[in-house]
């Protein structure tokens, strides 16, 4: 997936709420989504995507435990780790903005 695809995203979301803060559950759930969409695009080949999701919809595995689970997989490639660094850096910081 391209960095700045996902970039973009969360940047009209901002955009959008440049007069309001954005709810920290609201970013840590579009981080969630983008650790997911990661997860389906670049590792569905080595990961079941959708079970991990369903696991994670029924309250089975934490966000922590998603994160690590699609980490540890994309573990050997730097670029899709890179990205990964930034939505974990926007999951647990709650936070968009840099």
């Amino acid at each position: 997936m391209k960095r700045e695809k996902w970039e973009n995203a969360l940047r009209r979301l901002w955009e959008t709420k440049k007069d309001e803060k954005a709810c920290p559950e609201c970013v840590a759930n579009i981080a969630m989504g983008f650790f997911f969409k990661v997860c389906k695009e670049s590792l569905s080949d080595k990961l079941d995507c959708k079970d991990l999701s369903l696991q994670y919809l029924r309250g089975e595995i934490t966000e922590d435990q998603v994160s690590e689970k699609i980490r540890d997989v994309a573990k050997s490639d730097p670029e899709l780790m890179e990205d990964l660094d930034e939505i974990e850096r926007i999951r647990k910081t709650r936070k968009i903005e840099p």
